[in-house]
């Protein structure tokens, strides 16, 4: 089969989708609007379309406020690229299957009708729940009775119900090979939070728990990230600076992706403090390198936990819950490895590249 990818922006959480894909020998390409600084290109190098000049048009007019392009909601929802240099590419590329990021921006849909005009099977990635409060989404119904279907890599909450029969969850993917993992490295137990500086990753929360708890715990801290907010990130180094905690934190900036994977052999366990997260890679790729996982409730991903197993969920937002989950673990080295291996456990047996595929697959056929 060929399949075209269509996103916004090319992210790593698709790395290994499209490598299974290829592995059993389908062609893949993709589209995206723009180019990320931080991704890792090497299985797949996306066609970047650029922005419609009607588009830009509309942004300076209507967007007064918007800063830079894809920096804001009303720029990821009703941005667009030139329409023929769209279709000309897909022409060349010849999709049977469309794999359409998001359902209801402008972009997506450009494709949607596209793909509904060429009569190509259509698949949406979205990261809401599959089982949520709200039992039915009308948008997944709608592109439902047009025959196409929705995968989300978050599960929710499996006491709900969902009514969209078209609706399918299939987890992120990640290799995990094996290795002899090294635990407490230095004497101490050594953390990692990696995510952007923005003030809904709270990575000061974090660093406001490590401080209330190194007069306990032989701990450290490492953040990595890519500058954002700086302002945000200005409070964190000064909150480092004012409590003398430049000894057991270290701030490194975010560069290759692959690189930093490594890195997390490094470490014992992965911290994500963040609120307003709807699928977490990150901590996937924490459970791939034996690391005990610690997320807030507000993640979808948090999904991949085994509560008490290989790792806690605390209430985001609440400094005393994230304290009280990191005791736990630092009071008892044992429970960190035997929980880091839990992770490894898990990503082999939920996450890996055969499990996908065997599941994406199944959904293509899905109304065939």
């Amino acid at each position: 089969m060929r399949f075209l990818f269509c996103v916004p922006r090319y992210h790593t959480n698709l790395y290994f989708q499209v490598k299974s894909l290829k592995k059993e020998r389908h062609a893949v390409s993709m589209v995206a609007l723009y180019k990320g600084a931080s991704e890792d290109y090497s299985t797949i190098e996306p066609t970047v379309l650029g922005y419609s000049k009607l588009f830009l048009f509309i942004n300076r007019i209507i967007n007064l406020s918007g800063g830079k392009l894809i920096k804001n909601s009303f720029e990821l929802k009703y941005g667009f690229p030139p329409v023929f240099k769209l279709w000309k590419l897909i022409k060349e590329s010849k999709p049977d299957v469309f794999v359409i990021k998001n359902i209801e921006s402008a972009f997506s849909l450009l494709i949607f009708f596209t793909g509904l005009i060429l009569g190509k099977r259509i698949i949406f990635l979205t990261q809401i729940p599959k089982y949520r409060q709200k039992e039915r989404s009308l948008s997944i119904a709608t592109v439902g009775l047009l025959d196409a279907s929705v995968i989300t890599p978050v599960l929710g909450d499996s006491h709900l119900k969902n009514k969209n029969n078209n609706f399918f969850y299939i987890p992120f993917t990640i290799e995990a090979n094996d290795f002899e993992k090294d635990y407490f490295v230095g004497g101490n137990i050594n953390l990692l939070c990696v995510g952007k500086f923005q003030e809904r990753k709270d990575q000061l929360l974090l660093i406001k728990a490590v401080n209330n708890l190194r007069s306990k715990y032989p701990v450290t801290l490492t953040l990595i990230g890519q500058d954002d907010e700086m302002l945000y990130k200005d409070r964190i180094l000064a909150y480092i600076h004012d409590h003398n905690l430049a000894s057991i934190i270290n701030v490194k900036p975010h560069k290759d992706w692959a690189g930093t994977l490594e890195l997390y052999k490094d470490f014992d366990i992965f911290v994500l403090p963040g609120y307003n997260e709807s699928a977490s890679f990150s901590l996937l790729e924490a459970m791939s390198r034996k690391l005990v996982v610690v997320s807030s409730d507000d993640n979808g991903t948090a999904c991949y936990i085994e509560e008490g197993g290989n790792g806690f969920i605390f209430k985001h937002k609440n400094f005393e819950d994230l304290k009280r989950v990191l005791e736990v673990l630092l009071k008892d080295r044992e429970l960190i490895k035997k929980a880091g291996d839990k992770s490894f456990e898990l990503v082999k047996k939920n996450h890996s590249a055969q499990s996908f595929y065997y599941f994406f697959m199944k959904v293509i056929k899905t109304n065939q």
